[in-house]
């Protein structure tokens, strides 16, 4: 897993390029090669869409020691 940050109203996700790799090596071509160039969207209709790629946000986290703790 990797970490991200939203940083736009609009959804707009960073994380580190090593936890994106896949998704761009799978948008690179010989004519568009974005994992030695790099890519930057100027504009929504620009971005590439990666079909199938999923983000998880944590809701709640929680200190359970005391309850853990009692249970032991």
């Amino acid at each position: 897993g990797c970490t991200g940050e939203i940083i736009s109203p609009e959804g707009l996700l960073i994380t580190n390029h090593h936890c994106g790799y896949g998704a761009i090596q799978q948008h690179s071509t010989i004519e568009h090669n974005y994992l030695k160039d790099g890519f930057w969207a100027m504009n929504r209709k620009e971005e590439i869409p990666t079909p199938g790629l999923k983000v998880q946000f944590i809701d709640k986290i929680e200190d359970v020691t005391d309850y853990v703790k009692e249970a032991l």
